[in-house]
């Protein structure tokens, strides 16, 4: 795997995978993953890579909510748009890695397998779905591998506010003196990634070429409003009162024992992470 073939390579995903191998070539797609001349130009040009990494996504919900055209016009005609470059390149057909998420399952209070029920709970959630059945489409139709990673939670110093974590250490640094601050949607759990133990597994996934669908998980559980206490202790807010909403409980938490039958192993690392995000935004304060 001395080449690959990398679209995304400017997302938080694509900028760390590089840096944490030094050893890969990478090529990174520049252009505009909805021009399908462009990917297959670029396909094309770089057709001796042995890998493609599609990390190329329109994220997060609340900006698929606002423009859903456009994220199917990314989300699902973008990777149209690559398959079907892949597939002109025939016997020389690198492998791909398609990231997916775990936004495609229903909310289950246990761990969720491969084969739990599919029912997306966020519009991005349908897009990364509907790229996952072209995937599997062009995976039986023209034979080409193709690993699927449904990653589950993760976050970084470089995330939007747009995002939960860093959203919350944000509200609850803006709140008022004493103010009551109530919080919907925090009832269940999720498994929370650092985007260094993804970018892991995609390496150590596409060095056996994995054809699949696996979960990218650590297998454990944070109840959100439980970290959401904890931010506010590290930012010194006990001034505030904290409420969860009475709604209905999600919990998004996976199943890992296919990922670690290929010799992946997560381990839950919220803690650091959550300390991270604390370091980076009271530097920013």
């Amino acid at each position: 795997m001395s080449k690959v073939a990398l679209f995304g390579s400017t997302g938080l995903l694509g900028s760390y995978i590089q840096q944490l191998n030094p050893e890969i070539h990478f090529v990174c797609f520049r252009g505009d993953i909805r021009d399908k001349d462009s990917v297959r130009s670029f396909l094309l040009a770089e057709g001796d890579a042995s890998a493609v990494f599609h990390l190329a996504a329109l994220v997060p919900k609340q900006v698929v909510d606002n423009d859903p055209k456009l994220a199917v016009e990314v989300n699902v005609e973008g990777t149209l748009n690559i398959l079907e470059g892949i597939r002109g390149l025939g016997e020389k057909a690198p492998w791909l890695f398609y990231a997916s998420t775990s936004h495609v399952y229903a909310s289950n209070d246990k761990a969720i397998v491969e084969d739990s029920k599919l029912d997306p709970y966020t519009y991005y959630g349908l897009t990364k779905l509907q790229g996952e059945e072209w995937c599997n489409t062009f995976r039986k139709q023209y034979g080409l591998k193709i690993g699927i990673g449904r990653i589950f939670s993760y976050s970084d110093v470089k995330q939007s506010s747009e995002y939960f974590l860093p959203a919350m250490f944000k509200k609850i640094h803006n709140a008022e003196n004493g103010e009551n601050l109530l919080f919907s949607g925090v009832n269940g759990a999720r498994d929370f990634l650092r985007v260094g133990q993804i970018d892991r597994a995609i390496s150590m996934l596409a060095k056996i070429h994995f054809d699949g669908i696996v979960n990218i998980g650590t297998g454990k559980g944070t109840h959100l409003f439980s970290a959401i206490a904890e931010i506010a202790q590290i930012l010194g807010r006990e001034d505030l009162k904290l409420e969860a909403a009475p709604d209905q409980p999600t919990s998004h938490i996976a199943e890992t024992t296919r990922l670690n039958g290929l010799g992946i192993d997560l381990k839950p690392e919220v803690n650091l992470l959550i300390t991270d995000l604390s370091k980076n935004y009271l530097r920013q304060i």
